[in-house]
């Protein structure tokens, strides 16, 4: 192994989800405590969480509200949601129908385990094997609807609006109760700096400052001054019309971002909206 320090996935509860992270706990503390059936119950449980927290917070709604969904239903919804990710969509449905049946066979698993149902003839415990193997398949697929979000929902740019910011070489110069604000020179002949607005709670850039040298002018180095815009933004980004005197508003369908670009003399502010 050559980067063996290296980790593919960050933790479940790295995301800070409360509902999942509940979940994930009770689904590993049952498992080390023996309690080999309750593991699998929380696995399922683990999953169907997952979906219901990822459509509510794309959609603004709750996927099952007024009435019944299945597992395959709830995960069919979620990956609905963050369809715009997928590289190639149709050879990845594929992969999520495998991955809704592989779903589903958890779910008939844990019906089996004695703490699902009452039962007229002793149940046939599950084993610590099997528990651990319907755990890391629940783990998996709940990270991977976890990542999905987290690459709709952010900027993967590097500093650009709605990423998470990368403040190597920078120097923070304000903090207040919700935001902290970094900055950066730029050695570059030009001497343009760059501030960096973030919000306290998760480090997301909410607003890039540019300052480019005096001598530039917004009307006639218009070609100049896209180019550092463009920088903090989807590569996708299109006008979509103005606001206010020397305002702009910008788009990006992958990633459906609205930005503000708003010049005043040779300063640019992008800002997320």
């Amino acid at each position: 192994m050559r980067h063996p320090s290296e980790v593919l996935r960050p933790e479940i509860d790295s995301f800070g989800v409360a509902a999942i992270d509940e979940r994930f706990s009770e689904m590993n503390d049952s498992y080390n405590e023996k309690r080999y059936g309750d593991s699998v119950n929380y696995a399922r449980s683990m999953i169907e969480s997952t979906c219901k927290w990822i459509y509510k917070s794309l959609n603004d709604k709750e996927i099952d509200k007024d009435r019944y969904l299945g597992l395959n239903s709830l995960i069919k919804g979620a990956l609905s949601s963050l369809s715009s990710e997928l590289s190639v969509k149709e050879q990845f449905q594929t992969v999520f129908s495998k991955l809704t049946d592989l779903v589903t066979e958890i779910g008939k698993l844990r019906n089996l385990t004695s703490v699902s149902h009452g039962s007229a003839v002793r149940a046939q415990p599950i084993t610590s094997v099997e528990a651990r193997f319907v755990i890391f398949a629940a783990e998996d697929i709940t990270m991977t609807l976890l990542d999905l979000f987290f690459n709709k929902t952010h900027s993967l740019k590097k500093n650009a609006v709605h990423s998470v910011i990368n403040p190597t070489d920078m120097k923070k110069i304000r903090e207040d109760d919700t935001f902290i604000t970094y900055d950066q020179k730029d050695d570059s002949p030009f001497e343009t700096s760059t501030e960096f607005m973030v919000f306290k709670n998760n480090n997301v850039i909410y607003q890039v400052t540019v300052t480019l040298p005096k001598w530039v002018n917004p009307s006639s180095d218009q070609e100049f001054m896209s180019e550092h815009m463009s920088d903090y933004m989807e590569d996708d980004s299109i006008e979509k019309g103005k606001k206010g005197i020397g305002g702009y508003i910008y788009y990006s369908e992958k990633k459906d971002f609205l930005y503000e670009v708003q010049f005043e003399s040779n300063v640019i502010y992008i800002t997320s909206i």
